[in-house]
């Protein structure tokens, strides 16, 4: 049994100590966020946060993650004491830690009068979790929805900061237009589609802030934007991201990610990803919706006049980041409106 304070009203430890109702009630604990469980051990006595995902490198974490910071905030803000594991303390709930960590640093930093390097948020926030919780092991794959997270939350800030004066419609404030609101749209869209067995959020196509339009070759048929696109690393803004020691050197860490990996089964989906130069990671959009809606996988067809097939969609495939493939060989893309009269 085993916690660690990362403030004086936020712990995170193992599923031990979530299981000893006298260690809760001594530390003063009103909320639990269960990280790996589909509900919690004392419904009666503490409000639960379920967030029922494996410890893998491909799991969907970060579509969970604003709603469970968002649960951890309004807790504090309440004077509670929150309490967040997993099974052993080290890699699911210690990333819902740091997570909540960026958002607080977030919220000061909008209040401050300066301006920190945002590029060291995400490394500060591990530290700060490392520092409390010395066993931390936080999986790569979590990593990099943290980043993703991250830059969700920058974005957010920027748009409120450059944006005041503009009026929004509604459905722009609503669907955040960035690269990394997209790829959280598609990792939610995934969850529910898990959950739920079907996708009810597709964006539409907002053309008003994007810096490139992807359109049909054929029938020039306006599909998606720049902003429409998934958020892909680089190697080398990977190789920057903070890392656990267990998963790159243990033999235990390495097998682990190799066992974590599905035997998908989708052949098409297959040889094309074998070719990731030639394809484009997309979110849904609202005219792939009523495909969709009739399978979990097939052609993507185009919504102009040609009517013909453009890529590939995938609720099954195991990466979060991955459902829906564009071609390259079957758009065109050109500056928009917006990028033009930027320059």
């Amino acid at each position: 049994m085993s916690y660690n304070a990362i403030t004086n009203a936020l712990f995170v430890g193992d599923y031990k100590t979530a299981q000893d109702l006298n260690v809760l009630n001594e530390l003063g604990v009103t909320h639990v966020v269960a990280c790996g469980f589909e509900k919690g051990h004392f419904p009666d006595k503490f409000v639960y946060f379920p967030v029922n995902i494996q410890d893998t490198p491909t799991s969907n974490l970060l579509a969970y993650l604003p709603r469970v910071v968002k649960f951890i905030t309004r807790a504090l803000c309440e004077n509670g004491i929150v309490y967040v594991h997993c099974v052993h303390g080290q890699s699911r709930s210690c990333a819902v830690c740091i997570a909540y960590v960026m958002m607080d640093q977030q919220t000061q930093i909008k209040e401050s009068t300066t301006k920190p390097n945002q590029q060291n948020c995400l490394q500060d926030c591990y530290n700060v979790v490392k520092t409390a919780r010395p066993c931390m092991a936080v999986n790569p794959g979590f990593v990099k929805q943290l980043e993703v997270f991250r830059r969700m939350k920058v974005f957010q800030m920027n748009k409120e900061q450059c944006e005041r004066s503009e009026i929004r419609t509604l459905q722009s404030s609503i669907f955040l237009q960035s690269s990394a609101y997209a790829t959280f749209r598609l990792c939610y869209a995934k969850a529910q589609f898990y959950d739920k067995g079907i996708v009810t959020r597709f964006c539409p196509i907002d053309m008003s802030r994007c810096q490139s339009l992807y359109s049909c070759k054929r029938c020039n048929q306006n599909l998606f934007t720049d902003n429409n696109t998934v958020l892909e690393l680089s190697v080398r803004e990977i190789t920057l991201l903070p890392a656990s020691d267990y998963w790159i050197n243990s033999s235990g860490g390495k097998e682990f990610s190799v066992a974590s990996k599905s035997n998908y089964c989708n052949e098409a989906m297959k040889r094309i990803l074998c070719q990731r130069e030639n394809t484009i990671n997309v979110e849904p959009m609202e005219w792939m919706k009523q495909s969709m809606n009739a399978s979990i996988d097939g052609a993507l067809i185009c919504p102009g006049r040609c009517a013909r097939q453009i890529g590939y969609f995938d609720w099954c495939h195991p990466d979060p980041f991955v459902s829906i493939i564009v071609m390259k060989t079957k758009v065109d893309v050109k500056p928009s409106f917006y990028s033009a009269k930027v320059k």
